[in-house]
């Protein structure tokens, strides 16, 4: 009793630390873009938004429909947005205790809950206006119920995993992995349970309609060839190794430094632990021993979501081919992985308990760094636009024009005053080099031409988004240090104009130019 007691205090201690964890300084990052197109959605009637959302062809609806409802009670400001993904990141550590439970034992949930509360790629879309955090507590229930229905072969168990997978699907595209992660192990183990994968194609019927009717919609505007997803680099072959550097260690780190990889070192001892002591126990498929069963179910649950989409999103000379690798996506398999380190370590404490402390310490210290990087040092945030349009609204002169491209009108209307969204000027994205020679040698000197003839000061407003798939900023950063060199509209404009002043903010540089009366550029 007093071991039960011990438990859970701990447990409880875990899941005070895991919600301070993602409340903190919650408010103190600006909203990115893909935060700030959320903001603008839901101000949208709800007819606009379902339209919008069809027309970018990358979301499904049930996230945006439950913040819609959420901030209209707590407000569509900075911390009532993200608190909804602080309640869905803290709801996830009980969860995965609770599956870790069923599938392995106590010990190895608490260690779980555990690696969840503490784990800096988790805290991070915790804090964010987006649906990640959601996606990475939904197929915890999913899979709990199905673990559940496959064991009990009660019918109320299948329906609860049927409704669990309809929510689940319609929070996310990447969600049909669980799908396809069920369906591998219970392809593979078919003689031993029979009447469970009977029971699943029946459960996944509504779930399956609900998906395509959504599909369907998407097909009726054109399908998914105009999917935004063109950003999205294609993968490389190294591109898994960072996801799991991400998933041990956190986003908020140096890839090129070498402390984040004792994380990984420390995780993949524990995985590896497992997979040695369970993974091949037996040829016969019908007598395996439960521990292996998990084991094998973990393992298609981890590896099933990022091979699948590390091999789609390869560069090949493939028709129409798209790259869809990014680790918050993919943070559906985070909590198997996590189950599968604490496992590990669960089986080394039999025979070197002083391992596992240090196993332990290995994952935790690199876990603080990244933390302490996500909460202090700027170069590792988000982009900081609420503090770069601010300054620039307090700068910027009543005739002072603003360069800007596309991408960039969003987050001035977000955090710009009134008067500079009436003082933009719209520059083109300019991608592909021939039309970009083209627009700065025929159109550019025209539109400059005709700004300066109102005003003799404008802004350039340029920014780089962090496209890394792992949430790593160096590449980011070293862009907007740069900046002169990389992006063609400030080389263009440094030549024909007077600097007056520079400023960079996290992912956002601004110039103010100055043209004499009568330049013709």
């Amino acid at each position: 009793m007093n071991r039960q007691k011990r438990h859970y205090r701990i447990l409880l201690i875990i899941l005070w630390i895991s919600f301070a964890l993602r409340i903190y300084h919650l408010t103190g990052q600006s909203l990115w873009w893909d935060e700030m197109w959320t903001v603008a959605l839901l101000q949208m009637p709800p007819s606009e938004m379902f339209s919008a959302l069809l027309a970018d062809r990358v979301h499904m609806p049930l996230y945006f429909v439950a913040l819609r409802g959420w901030v209209s009670w707590l407000g569509l400001n900075t911390f009532g947005l993200r608190y909804f993904s602080v309640l869905a990141g803290f709801l996830a550590v009980p969860l995965v205790y609770r599956l870790g439970q069923r599938l392995i034992g106590r010990n190895v949930a608490l260690l779980t809950a555990g690696l969840l509360a503490v784990s800096p790629f988790h805290i991070w879309f915790s804090q964010e206006t987006r649906m990640y955090s959601l996606l990475a507590l939904a197929p915890l229930l999913v899979n709990l119920l199905f673990w559940q229905a496959l064991r009990s072969a009660n019918w109320r168990a299948w329906a609860g995993y049927s409704l669990a997978m309809a929510v689940c699907v319609y929070i996310h595209y990447f969600s049909l992995f669980v799908l396809l992660a069920h369906y591998i192990f219970l392809s593979v183990y078919y003689r031993r349970f029979p009447d469970a994968f009977r029971r699943w194609l029946l459960a996944v019927i509504v779930p399956g309609v609900l998906f395509a009717g959504w599909v369907a919609l998407t097909l009726r505007i054109g399908g998914y060839r105009e999917a935004s997803i063109s950003w999205i680099a294609p993968a490389h072959w190294y591109e898994p190794l960072f996801t799991l550097l991400a998933f041990t260690a956190g986003p908020t780190i140096d890839p090129a430094q070498g402390w984040p990889y004792v994380a990984l070192v420390a995780g993949m001892l524990g995985v590896g632990m497992v997979v040695w002591r369970y993974g091949g126990n037996g040829r016969n498929l019908t007598v395996l021993s439960d521990n292996t069963l998990v084991t094998h179910f973990l393992l298609v649950w981890l590896i099933a979501p990022l091979m699948l989409t590390w091999l789609i999103s390869l560069d090949l000379p493939l028709p129409q081919k798209r790259s869809i690798y990014m680790d918050r996506y993919l943070i559906v398999s985070l909590p198997a992985l996590l189950l599968l380190v604490a496992w590990g370590w669960e089986l080394l404490a039999h025979k070197w308990p002083l391992l596992v402390w240090a196993g332990m310490a290995s994952m935790l210290l690199p876990a603080s760094l990244a933390l302490a990087n996500m909460y202090t040092h700027e170069a590792y945030m988000r982009e900081d636009w609420r503090t770069a349009m601010g300054w620039l609204s307090e700068t910027a002169e009543p005739e002072d024009m603003i360069l800007l491209d596309a991408g960039q009108v969003l987050p001035l209307k977000v955090y710009g005053n009134g008067r500079l969204q009436t003082q933009t000027e719209i520059l083109p994205i300019l991608l592909e080099a021939d039309k970009r020679d083209a627009f700065m040698q025929n159109e550019m000197p025209h539109l400059m031409h005709q700004l300066t003839r109102t005003t003799n000061q404008f802004w350039l407003v340029r920014s780089q988004d962090n496209t890394n798939p792992h949430g790593f900023p160096q590449a980011r950063n070293q862009t907007i240090a740069n900046i002169a060199q990389k992006d063609v509209y400030k080389q263009w404009l440094d030549t024909r104009y007077t600097i007056i002043t520079e400023k960079t903010f996290t992912g956002i540089h601004l110039t103010q130019y100055q043209a004499e009366a009568e330049h013709e550029p």
